[in-house]
């Protein structure tokens, strides 16, 4: 009977938790209504009570309240006869058992809140400390036109004891994978956040739009949730600019052809090299021609970290409008420096000479060719660039 009991309670906790009423409880088990009324009132009273931080006033009465009904409810069963020994000392065991579940609830409902982090709105400033940027890590990005995202919330959550979330809502909300290549990185949001060691960063996505080249096709892109994680520790500084580069990939996993979009976590962070790039239509920045390559890192790092990536990019042409038979002008980049001497394969090929004095090489397009493939290398550095050409 005491198994069944406490089964039963558990049930009816839950259920309320949920929003159904005791009467709906006591209606189901109209055995038990006699001892499951007082507990479960009390139960429903003190999830209200406690649905904010209470004052220790508060807390006092209601458990005497608990206390108050327990001994009512015990009562009443030691009136009973009973009929076995067992069910004779069953009121006591059951009276702890209840203590113990009155307590876990008090702890439950009266510390809830306060085990929340709670949540600071970070607001956009121009002379902001903290820069965040979304790029794409090349892998089945060379089969979409055009893979777009609409990013409707940023979360920052500090470390240490009290662990607190900044929460922004990025002032570019929809972004193209497809310009933003292997380290090319385009600003969303820049303004202040409080300084400190920063341990995870979320960003929750509201939708997905996938066009492919071949076929113009527009494909699901699935995605593990509509909050994508990335747990890697960053300092900010209060009176330095952070940038921080939240790396996005998407695969095409295995015989099911399905499309995923995932966080990188290895391309991803504080310390990560970049070419930023502004968004399509929007005013260039301090005269700079679109797309040319900018200061990568934090500022004043004009050489660029050691293991960075070379940037290639297409000088004069829209990628859009390339075909084979085409020859184009393509432009090699390490950070904000023009690259010279850089080998170059075309589609498996290695060319006769390499970039120049301003990192440029005109390439031919194989007439046969159904997509471009660019290879470049300049001593321990390489990076690549991948165009699937639209069937007519």
């Amino acid at each position: 009977m005491t198994n069944n009991l406490d089964k039963i309670i558990d049930e009816c906790i839950d259920r309320i938790n949920r929003g159904e009423s005791v009467a709906a409880c006591l209606t189901d088990y109209p055995e038990y209504s006699e001892e499951l009324g007082p507990l479960l009132s009390a139960i429903l009273e003190t999830k209200t009570a406690y649905s904010f931080i209470p004052s220790a006033r508060a807390k006092n009465f209601h458990r005497q309240r608990f206390t108050a009904a327990l001994v009512v409810s015990r009562e009443r069963r030691e009136k009973r006869q009973p009929f076995f020994p067992l069910i004779s000392g069953w009121s006591k065991v059951w009276a702890t058992a209840a203590a113990v579940i009155v307590i876990v609830l008090l702890g439950y409902f009266g510390l809830r809140p306060a085990l929340m982090p709670p949540v600071m709105i970070a607001q956009s400033n121009l002379e902001g400390n903290f820069v965040f940027l979304v790029s794409d890590e090349v892998n089945a990005i060379s089969d979409f036109e055009k893979l777009s995202l609409s990013i409707s919330k940023v979360s920052l959550h500090l470390g240490g004891d009290e662990e607190r979330k900044i929460e922004f809502t990025p002032e570019v909300q929809m972004v193209d994978l497809t310009d933003l290549q292997g380290n090319r990185a385009q600003e969303i949001w820049r303004g202040d956040v409080p300084e400190g060691e920063y341990i995870k960063v979320f960003l929750e996505i509201s939708q997905v739009t996938g066009i492919l080249w071949d076929s113009g096709e527009e494909v699901d892109i699935k995605l593990p949730s509509s909050k994508l994680q990335i747990s890697k520790p960053f300092r900010v500084e209060s009176g330095e600019l952070t940038n921080f580069v939240y790396d996005l990939t998407v695969i095409k996993a295995g015989k099911s052809g399905q499309y995923i979009l995932k966080p990188q976590i290895d391309q991803s962070g504080a310390d990560q090299d970049f070419v930023k790039v502004e968004p399509e239509g929007q005013p260039e920045d301090n005269g700079e021609s679109k797309g040319k390559p900018q200061k990568p890192g934090k500022p004043g790092d004009a050489e660029g970290p050691e293991g960075g990536k070379l940037t290639l990019e297409i000088l004069g042409k829209d990628i859009k409008d390339m075909g084979p038979g085409d020859s184009v002008t393509l432009h090699v980049s390490f950070g904000d420096k023009d690259v010279e001497g850089a080998k170059i394969w075309v589609n498996d090929e290695e060319q006769d000479v390499n970039t120049g004095e301003y990192g440029t090489i005109v390439i031919y397009i194989p007439e046969d060719a159904d997509a471009l493939s660019v290879k470049a290398v300049w001593g321990e550095f390489n990076g690549g660039l991948q165009i699937k050409f639209k069937r007519e």
